[in-house]
Formats: C-alpha cells, sequence, structure tokens
C-alpha cells in the first residue's frame, strides 16, 4: 500500500501542468536570468567603490633573503591602500579564520621560497581566496605585482652575472643587490620562475554556477510545501480519513507520501543540473557521489520541514505563507539573491540553505573531500534534527480528526 500511495503521489503531481512547469521550467530560467544578468565575463560584476583595506592573513616560513625584502613590500602605501596584512605561524588557523569570514584572504610562503628563487629553481606561493571576490582580487593583483619584481630581479641579475656587469649596473634596484647577495655562485643559467599556487578548494564560480547552485537548493526546499499541501488536501477531501478507515497503517500512507514527493524532488534535482549543464555549460565538478549526498541531504531536511510545519498549520494559505518566510529568508541571507560577504560570514551559517549552497560550491570548485566535508557535517546534523523533529510530530499528523 505504501508504494501505490507514493506511486499515485507522483502520478497526480506529475499530471498538473502548471506543477510541471514550476518545478522544472522555471527554475532553469530563474539560472539564465540571473547568471547572464549578473555575470561578467564569467565573474560576478564588481561596483566600482573606493578601496578599503582588508585583513590578509600570512604565514611567513621563509625565513631566507627574500623574507626582510617581502616584509618591507608589505609596508608600502600603495600595498596598505588594499591590505591590513596579519602574521600567522599556522596554515589551518588561518583557513578556519577565512571560513569565519575574520580574514579576507590568505597567503602561504614555504620555507624553501628564498632558496628556490636563488638558485632557479621553481618556487610557488599558496594563496588562500576569501569570500570576496573584489578582495581576491585585489589580494593578487598586489602579490602577483611582487612576484613580477622578484622574477625582474632575477633575471635581471642571470643577465649580469653572464655579461659581467653588476647588478647595479644593469639597472637593478638597490632591493634586489640585496636579495642576489651570495648567490652568484649558486645560480643556474635557467631563471626561476615564482608561481602562484592558489587553494584549489576555494576559487570563485561563475555567476552561472553560483546561481545554479542557488536555485537548486531554493526549489528542493520548496518540495517540502508540496508535501505539507498534498496532506492537507487529502484532509479536506477526506481522502486521509478513508485511508486511514482502511487497513493501511498510519506509517504506510505517511512513507508513501514522503517517497512520492521525494521521487519528485530527485526528479527535479537531475533535471536542473543536467539542463544546466547542457545548455548553460555549468560545471558541477568531478566528485558525483559527495553531490548526490548533499542533494540527499536536502530533500531530507525539506521533506522532514514539511512534516514538521503540516503537523501544525492546518490551512493552505498559512502553510504558504510560513514556506515563503523560511525559504526566501534563507536564501537571502546565504547569499543565494546576491553574494554578500558580510551577511554571509556572520548569519548564513545559522541558515540552512548556507551549509547546502557552500558544500554544493567546494563540490563544483572540485575542493579537497576534507574542506567539503567542513559543510556537509553541519547540512548532515541540521537534516537530523529536522527529521527528529518529524519522528516526533508524526502521531500528531496521522491522528489529524
Amino acid at each position: 500500500m505504501m508504494w501505490n500511495i507514493a506511486v499515485n503521489e507522483l502520478r497526480r503531481q506529475l499530471q498538473m501542468i502548471s506543477i510541471l512547469v514550476v518545478t522544472f521550467i522555471v527554475p532553469l530560467l530563474l539560472i539564465f536570468l540571473l547568471g547572464s544578468s549578473l555575470s561578467g565575463s564569467g565573474k560576478f560584476k564588481v561596483e566600482s567603490r573606493d578601496p578599503e583595506p582588508f585583513k590578509a592573513g600570512i604565514v611567513q616560513q621563509d625565513q631566507g633573503v627574500l623574507a626582510q625584502a617581502f616584509a618591507q613590500f608589505l609596508t608600502a602605501d600603495d600595498v596598505r591602500q588594499w591590505i591590513e596584512p596579519i602574521a600567522y605561524a599556522d596554515r589551518e588557523e588561518v583557513i578556519h579564520l577565512i571560513r569565519d569570514g575574520k580574514l579576507g584572504f590568505g597567503l602561504i610562503i614555504p620555507s624553501t621560497f628564498s632558496d628556490d628563487v636563488l638558485n632557479g629553481r621553481q618556487a610557488s606561493w599558496e594563496m588562500i581566496m576569501g569570500n570576496d571576490y573584489a578582495n581576491n582580487l585585489a589580494a593578487k593583483s598586489v602579490f602577483g605585482a611582487y612576484l613580477d619584481i622578484v622574477n625582474t630581479q632575477q633575471a635581471l641579475a642571470l643577465t649580469a652575472e653572464h655579461t659581467g656587469s653588476s647588478a647595479a649596473k644593469n639597472g637593478i634596484p638597490p632591493a634586489a643587490g640585496t636579495l642576489m647577495q651570495g648567490s652568484a655562485g649558486e645560480q643556474q643559467n635557467e631563471a626561476a620562475i615564482v608561481e602562484v599556487n592558489p587553494m584549489q578548494d576555494q576559487p570563485n564560480p561563475t555567476a552561472m554556477q553560483y546561481y545554479s547552485v542557488s536555485i537548486l537548493v531554493m526549489y528542493t526546499l520548496y518540495t517540502g510545501m508540496s508535501l505539507a499541501i498534498s496532506i492537507l488536501a487529502d484532509r479536506q477531501n477526506y481522502t486521509f480519513h478513508r485511508i486511514m478507515a482502511a487497513p493501511v497503517r498510519p506509517y504506510s500512507y505517511m512513507s508513501g507520501k514522503l517517497i512520492g514527493q521525494s521521487l519528485i524532488a530527485v526528479c527535479q534535482a537531475i533535471f536542473m543540473i543536467a539542463l544546466s549543464h547542457w545548455l548553460f555549460g555549468v560545471d558541477w565538478g568531478r566528485d558525483i557521489g559527495a553531490l548526490v549526498i548533499v542533494c540527499l541531504l536536502l530533500i531530507v531536511s525539506s521533506m522532514a520541514l514539511g512534516s514538521v510545519i503540516i503537523a501544525y498549520v492546518r490551512e493552505e494559505k498559512s502553510i504558504k505563507g510560513l514556506f515563503q518566510f523560511l525559504v526566501i529568508t534563507m536564501t537571502a541571507i546565504s547569499g543565494g539573491f546576491f553574494p554578500i560577504s558580510e551577511v554571509q560570514a556572520t548569519v548564513g551559517p545559522f541558515t540552512l540553505s548556507h551549509w547546502a549552497m557552500q558544500s554544493m560550491l567546494r563540490i563544483m570548485m572540485n575542493g579537497g573531500w576534507s574542506d567539503t566535508l567542513h559543510y556537509v557535517l553541519p547540512l548532515a546534523g541540521i537534516a537530523g534534527v529536522l527529521f527528529l523533529l518529524a519522528v516526533w510530530s508524526f502521531r500528531k499528523v496521522v491522528n489529524y480528526a
């Protein structure tokens, strides 16, 4: 009987043209409109504004000759106009502070940086992106300028060595001469190229990617409203009473409803992910398994939320109003309509949408599983709490008179 109820629920929902349009077509239109209008060359447009220094955590592990020059570079007025550097000893601490929104950017300089540069070997930095695209762009530009100086000085130093000229005669700045002291005898014939190695789990998504995630989360949450309205409709047309009068256990009725609506949510998610990829070129990442887990946790949360609300709300207008308020508020606070880093960092973590969106964005950007798990675990915790509330409210739902 449970599966009969589930199939009937699925058939009834899919036979209504208006539901098909709202469930499958409207989300794609929203993704296209928001992603197209708010993208600039594949990135979010950044509004014109006066630069405000943001905090950047710097883990300086290098104690070589380049460390002093870099410290002097950070004191320049042109740098301080954009960045307020703060020294840290631990990389994990910087990552944690960036996640909490207390830092806008992170830079990790390895201990072998000076030695690699001065000996002509490939050297790299690790840049950890924050939540604000404009700050990330500014930081990469500022630190990239310093790396350009280092590369230029190294090339000039090698040229001076080959031509027999001193660094000063070749126009190398005084700081460059200091950087190159003691290295002439060890330099190789090929200049060291310093590369930036951004932290791969926190790049910036395109606007189309961002809003694909936002709309998917928002519309998945709305399936809980469909569950509540469907149960309410059964009560009003006495279908619920007839089923309860038959030899059908209450959990079979509720399970059938949950399975039917969950299948609709699964179809909706698959449709949105597939069509957004084919039509708009949205890259959802390589870890499909993790994406499936996040979608299932989101569906469980939505079904549980609908079950809790139908246990206490008995009017359709009230159900719709409450769901609209909850879903739209959570989406706005989590940056689903427009990313506002200050709000997302302070209030966003208190919403279900925040953890679902950030989990999907990390998966989409091919982030490491350890970092993705940082967002999936709170989502699983919220889903578990809502599930327990739904179980606790179960008797109130099926004992409706």
